[in-house]
């Protein structure tokens, strides 16, 4: 077969190791590793969009291998990039065998190679056709860009309008230290124990076993103010409890609640229910790791305010504290298998995405603007990078300049990594 032709001046390594990076991002999220649940799944995907997904994680990047190979076949180029597509789909598979909440599947393997073949098949042959191998690059890097920023603000959006107290069951009880089947029984003490709906002037608070008309009105307050707290003081027996074991809970059942203040292990775990986590408020819970110790007393407090959740535990000297708001940057958390959220998943995500979004941004920008001065490239791409996160702010997130910094960082970056891509002088416009 007649060898393909490429008008690149190089090969875009920039390109392909955003696009490398962004395939890992979408399989190993949220990077939580463990080595105690080794997960994997034998039947086939169970859905459309599932088997979508996996035909199209590896596509971007079969399709960057294949057009590059300059010289080659057209049979050896598809062969390259197909083999590529299996070697990042195996690694990605042996990856989330470590990641908490991810499953491996063969399966997967087959659909990722499946598309990287049918993805490198297509593209050498739009080349063959007359479509320049450099503009289907900036075509590949566009619109894997516009969909994981689609992505990632549609996912913002509804969990802006879905992470709020809603569909609370006035019928629930409000218990203390267990559920109501005597299922999840506290292993300790506990003391001081509330739980309050709305702002300081029509503050409301439950006490266990409180009235019907009471929940009422207390489910009526939080629902209108978007503010709950639960809160006690607890000694705990044993550094191994588990269920979680109930502090205070608002629930009917281990499955169906309010919102439950509980203890895993050391961990103070809070369950919300809203149309985003479900009827258990388990998907997801969020987790302060190491804020109950056994023999200690210690004061716990969990509160939910318009979207963002603060955990805090405090014994003695030692106080531990974690504020956790799904924002613009991390509000795709909440699609993921991960049920148990922490604050250090919310700033891996930051930063991933942060990567994936103002990396791509530059290489976009460095290629799509071959012929425009490197320091305009620059300069539209610092813009995008400000304009993006001070969009954050949208979702009650304040500006954190060190993000900002970050994300003109990457910007520039991938600005400067594309023009090397593409053979972009300092002082000038690219060739071909």
């Amino acid at each position: 077969m007649t060898p393909i032709s490429s008008t690149a001046t190089r090969t875009p390594y920039g390109l392909l190791i955003w696009l490398l990076i962004v395939a890992f991002w979408a399989t190993w999220a949220p990077f939580g590793l463990t080595l105690e649940e080794l997960s994997i799944q034998l039947s086939p995907p169970s859905g459309a969009g599932e088997v979508i997904a996996n035909l199209l994680l590896c596509t971007p990047l079969a399709a960057a291998v294949a057009v590059t190979r300059t010289g080659v076949s057209v049979r050896r180029s598809i062969v390259i990039a197909t083999l590529a597509a299996a070697a990042l789909s195996l690694a990605a598979e042996v990856g989330q065998l470590l990641i908490v909440g991810r499953i491996s599947s063969p399966y997967d393997i087959v659909f990722n190679t499946a598309g990287g073949l049918l993805s490198a098949w297509i593209s050498i042959g739009l080349t063959r056709r007359g479509l320049r191998p450099d503009a289907l690059l900036s075509y590949t890097a566009t619109i894997t860009l516009i969909v994981l920023a689609t992505f990632i603000i549609h996912t913002a959006f509804a969990v802006e309008h879905g992470f709020r107290i809603g569909g609370w069951n006035p019928d629930y009880t409000v218990l203390v230290g267990d559920e109501a089947d005597s299922s999840r029984t506290y292993d300790g003490s506990i003391q001081l124990a509330r739980l309050c709906a709305g702002a300081a002037a029509d503050r409301i608070c439950l006490g266990a076993g409180a009235r019907p008309d009471e929940r009422r009105r207390f489910i009526s307050e939080a629902e209108r103010s978007q503010r709950v707290e639960l809160g006690a003081t607890v000694r705990s027996a044993s550094d191994a409890q588990w269920g979680p074991t109930r502090i205070v809970t608002f629930s009917i059942d281990p499955g169906h609640r309010n919102v439950t203040l509980a203890q895993e292990r050391r961990a103070l775990v809070f369950r919300l229910r809203t149309p985003i986590t479900g009827p258990n408020g388990s998907d997801p819970q969020f987790v302060l790791q190491d804020a109950i110790r056994a023999g200690e007393r210690t004061e716990v407090v969990a509160s939910f305010e318009s979207g963002l959740v603060t955990l805090r535990s405090t014994s003695g000297a030692r106080e531990t504290a974690a504020t956790i708001g799904p924002g613009l940057f991390t509000s795709w958390l909440t699609s993921l298998p991960h049920r148990s959220l922490e604050r250090r998943h919310f700033s891996r995500a930051t930063l991933a995405t942060a990567v994936i979004l103002f990396l791509g941004l530059g290489l976009v920008l460095g290629r799509a603007s071959r012929r425009v001065s490197p320091v305009i490239i620059v300069a539209v791409a610092t813009l995008g990078a400000v304009g993006l996160c001070a969009a954050d702010g949208l979702f009650g997130v304040p500006l954190r300049v060190p993000l900002l910094i970050i994300a003109v960082g990457l910007a520039v970056l991938g600005a400067a990594l594309s023009a090397w891509d593409c053979g972009v002088s300092p002082g000038g416009p690219g060739r071909g």
